[in-house]
């Protein structure tokens, strides 16, 4: 799995990610990743996203 989200590096990407009924979107590049965390760089500054509450991750670019 940390192989596919490293090739992520470098791309734009929505992130989605879901805490009970609640689901958040943010896009921006992602900066790094690897087994346990996507790292992505927004206009709001550097997210952190632990895999285990990532829905889905969309490929913009």
């Amino acid at each position: 799995m940390s192989e596919l989200i490293k090739q992520l590096e470098g791309r734009t990407v929505t992130v989605y990610t879901a805490a009970g009924e609640t689901e958040h979107k943010d896009t921006g590049v992602v900066h790094s990743a690897d087994s346990t965390i996507v790292v992505l760089e927004s206009p709001s500054g550097l997210l952190v996203f632990p895999l285990a509450r990532v829905r889905l991750i969309k490929v913009l670019k």
